[in-house]
């Protein structure tokens, strides 16, 4: 983004953020749009720069094998409204989702569903799933908390869960 984000607070780089997002043609859901105006989404990311957390087309990696690779990111804002629209949540559905990443995604479909409890999130990585887990207690505006599973793949055939 080509903004000077010293002087932008969290919240009017949400909104310029979800602004962005909607011109695109994604947030296309009134509902989609509220969620990602209401979340503080760098929450989500402690450890990137307020323009990177908000930056509305760029993913932001959040946890790396040995190697360097990356096991975890953030999905760009644009992608995660797009797939919100196409899911078409509504209160009171429940929701399984496959990949924790950072918790983030877990938190708009609880505000989604209108109800933590009927959105599952799940991570084969125990740290991912740890991290996840642990940024949903510092979320005061957001009044939701969220059923975290670990999975763990004992043999290629067999799901053993934890947590």
């Amino acid at each position: 983004m080509e903004t000077d984000t010293t002087t932008l607070s969290p919240e009017s780089l949400r909104a310029e953020m979800v602004a962005k997002v909607r011109a695109g043609g994604w947030a296309e859901r009134g509902e989609v749009e509220r969620v990602l105006r209401d979340t503080p989404r760098h929450r989500f990311l402690p450890d990137a720069d307020l323009e990177l957390a908000y930056h509305p087309y760029r993913a932001v990696v959040t946890h790396r094998f040995d190697n360097g690779r990356s096991l975890s990111c953030a999905s760009a804002p644009w992608l995660v409204a797009g797939m919100l629209d196409q899911l078409d949540v509504q209160p009171g559905h429940r929701v399984l989702e496959i990949g924790a990443g950072t918790g983030y995604n877990a938190c708009l479909l609880a505000q989604l569903t209108g109800r933590a409890d009927l959105v599952t999130t799940v991570d084969i990585n125990p740290d991912v799933a740890a991290r996840a887990s642990g940024r949903w207690p510092t979320l005061v505006s957001v009044a939701f908390t969220s059923s975290l599973v670990t999975a763990c793949w004992a043999t290629p055939n067999t799901l053993r869960t934890t947590g």
